[in-house]
């Protein structure tokens, strides 16, 4: 069984004035421990097609399967505690709490599921330990660069230990050198946790660097 199963996904916005088809039967499969990007550029329907993997939209038609339940007959309620249980979030902007410490970013999901303080922070700072990010613990986010905030990130989406991350072009505000960094540290997730991945990005070397790779077109795949 995989992780995932996207099934003929179709989205179509209506407004007053206009219809917007967005995605075109959409189908996709990811397994445990597996990478994937999703390459194209601004307006194809990629950054949809991740919302609706996590549950923050509804497909106009289609399912979507995690693990073999359907996510699509789920109630608000019960995706919820989907989202907090089993996926991680990643932006291109990093959303990090200016007036919290890196340790405390990382820390908030564990604090707001009901684990105790100490217990929080002690597993933020093992995860910024494994990132790299030791000596930077009780800083402030305007005190890191683009790519720490980044990698604080990316730690406080896995802090909960999900067994999805969903990363919508992350490096889309990064350099170069620091693209590669967070490139290496998705790798190094996937690899130590065996947790999926799947990023969205129109950076076609940076999609590359995944297991698997697909483009979308107008709401399909190219091929």
């Amino acid at each position: 069984m995989p992780l995932l199963k996207v099934e003929d996904v179709f989205k179509t916005y209506l407004s007053s004035e206009r219809e917007t088809k967005v995605l075109h039967g959409v189908s996709l499969k990811l397994g445990e421990g597996e990478s994937l990007s999703i390459l194209g550029g601004s307006g194809v329907g990629k950054s949809t097609l991740l919302q609706i993997i996590g549950s923050l939209d509804q497909p106009t038609s289609g399912e979507v399967y995690f693990e073999g339940l359907n996510l699509t007959e789920k109630n608000d309620t019960e995706l919820a505690k989907f989202r907090n249980e089993s996926l991680g979030f990643v932006f291109q902007f990093h959303y990090l709490l200016g007036e919290f410490t890196a340790q405390e970013n990382v820390a908030m999901p564990m604090r707001i599921a009901g684990f105790s303080k100490a217990e929080s922070l002690e597993e933020a700072s093992k995860l910024l330990e494994k990132l790299g990010l030791s000596h930077r613990l009780d800083y402030f986010p305007s005190s890191l660069s683009g790519g720490e905030q980044q990698r604080v990130a990316i730690a406080r989406a896995i802090v909960m230990k999900p067994k999805l991350i969903l990363a919508d072009e992350p490096t889309g505000n990064l350099d170069k050198e620091n693209s590669i960094i967070i490139r290496d540290t998705f790798n190094q997730i996937v690899d130590e946790l065996g947790v999926g991945l799947i990023v969205v990005t129109h950076d076609r070397n940076f999609a590359k660097s995944f297991q698997r790779s697909k483009e979308m077109k107008e709401g399909r795949w190219s091929s």
